[in-house]
């Protein structure tokens, strides 16, 4: 960062943001690559470009510390081959309260031999508790081109005896979905690894896709999976209760009409597919309140999750 300060009264230096006549990225150095890509990957905003922001979401889904997030780009591949023009550079950045790198993963992919028109990327990571910022980071390796995505996240320190609900993976009527891992260990690529969303996330309909922070006018329909961690509780009896509230007129919006398609447990877990019926939305930024009530014991947990119709 340069300051100049002017001594002479009245007088103000004005001067473009970034680098005049930048040089080619071609000709950078790997150490300029490198600054390159912590630049775009850090800043809010990047002096080398202006780069396009992709839509993310990023889920806490265990209170255990292995495996217990999953951050989650949407791609359009027509967008994206605007920007890169054959291999392109993957990078996940995820920083703790102290700005200290907590984890990363890296990759490369060419998304002009990818057929479909929209992907979905996403990477699991094992953090501490804590307020995490998750980035993401696409790069063309030949011109430095780059989009970028961020996501905010709590981790939550474990919990007592009862339920905790995790923050639910919606998911909105639509073709098939693909989803892309980026994996910690790969040397090149995306690749298939053990652990994958659908093992997290169960029963993920062929004909549904992930709500990503934005979603057409006219839906009426929704899926929702829920992710809920039971603590000694015996037999349990859950009942699940969803509301909207409008933020430009804090409209709270009834979802009566709810049903719980399909439920296992996996280790603890009650992984749930619950549909929400919805009324017509007027376009705009909504939360989704989703309440599990534990019948019994009367134990309660509440997530929500922000999108918008546009």
């Amino acid at each position: 960062e340069i300051k100049v300060k002017v001594q002479r009264k009245g007088c103000q230096v004005y001067a473009q943001g970034g680098f005049f006549n930048p040089k080619p990225f071609t000709e950078f150095s790997e150490m300029e690559k490198r600054f390159h890509l912590f630049d775009l990957a850090m800043s809010e905003n990047p002096q080398f470009q202006v780069p396009y922001i992709l839509p993310s979401i990023a889920l806490p889904c265990s209170e255990k510390k292995e495996s217990n997030l999953v951050m989650l780009s949407e791609i359009h591949i027509d967008k994206i081959k605007e920007i890169t023009r054959g291999e392109t550079e993957v990078l996940t950045l995820i920083f703790d309260e102290e700005n200290n790198i907590a984890d990363s993963q890296k990759g490369e992919v060419n998304f002009y031999t990818i057929p479909q028109k929209k992907i979905y990327l996403y990477s699991i990571s094992s953090l501490l508790p804590g307020k995490h910022e998750c980035r993401l980071v696409l790069r063309d390796t030949k011109t430095g081109k780059g989009a970028v995505a961020s996501s905010l996240v709590v981790i939550p320190e474990p919990s007592g005896p009862g339920i905790k609900l995790f923050p639910p993976l919606l998911l909105i009527p639509e073709k098939q979905a693909v989803y892309l891992k980026l994996s910690k260990d790969q040397k090149k690529g995306i690749v298939k690894e053990s652990l994958s969303i659908k093992d997290i996330y169960s029963f993920l309909p062929n004909n549904y896709s992930p709500l990503v922070e934005e979603v057409d006018w006219g839906i009426l329909k929704l899926l929702a999976v829920l992710r809920l961690s039971i603590v000694d509780v015996q037999e349990c009896d859950i009942e699940i209760s969803a509301h909207l509230i409008n933020h430009s007129s804090n409209k709270k919006i009834p979802l009566p009409n709810s049903s719980i398609l399909y439920s296992e447990n996996k280790e603890g877990i009650e992984v749930l597919l619950v549909e929400f019926r919805l009324p017509e939305l007027e376009p705009g930024k909504y939360s989704m309140k989703i309440i599990a009530e534990e019948m019994t014991t009367q134990a309660r947990s509440q997530v929500s999750q922000t999108f918008k119709v546009r």
